[in-house]
């Protein structure tokens, strides 16, 4: 083959790749090899419009038994603390504002554990979250209270919290410390 036939052969080839490259990006299909361009031959023909095309397929797990609850994973997430305080009385109180978010939007309860205390005899009680729904779904706070008294002075309360929903869900524990000087 002399030199002028193989230049234009690979011009040839050459456009006919980025034809086949446009039509292809454009949703035309390869069904047979007929067009003639030496060695490469192809024919392309445009799908129907008639028959859908399945781009993508999804996996549905199966649904569970009638017999079990179905348990939906949204865990709800301590997001930060902010600690106030206020003398009122005489009396030292301070308020842990705990942000949080829960998907499902239904926490209920700030759960509270006692870690560890300098005193005895006292009684921790759980906090009740009155955010709404879609409130929790972004960020929502509830605040825990803790009244130091008149009584007692430098006085140490580490608590644990997490946030519960309706589901059972736990957050992650916090650490929480009330230090009443």
């Amino acid at each position: 083959m002399n030199t002028k036939k193989t230049f234009f052969l690979v011009i040839g080839i050459a456009i006919a790749v980025i034809i086949f490259i446009s039509l292809m990006l454009s949703g035309w299909k390869i069904v047979t090899a007929n067009i003639n361009l030496g060695p490469l031959s192809f024919e392309l023909k445009k799908p129907s419009t008639d028959t859908p095309e399945i781009t993508t397929v999804e996996t549905i797990p199966p649904a569970p038994p009638a017999d079990q609850p179905v348990m939906i994973n949204h865990t709800p997430v301590i997001l930060r603390l902010a600690e106030r305080k206020e003398n009122k009385n005489g009396e030292l109180i301070i308020y842990k504002d705990i942000y949080f978010m829960d998907s499902g939007g239904d926490a209920t309860t700030v759960v509270y554990k006692l870690i560890s205390t300098t005193i005895e005899n006292f009684k921790v009680n759980d906090d009740t979250i009155l955010a709404s729904s879609d409130e929790q779904k972004y960020e929502a706070s509830v605040t825990g209270t803790w009244e130091c008294g008149t009584k007692y002075h430098n006085y140490l309360v580490v608590l644990e919290a997490r946030i519960l929903d309706k589901a059972g869900n736990l957050s992650e524990p916090v650490s929480i410390t009330f230090s009443c000087q």
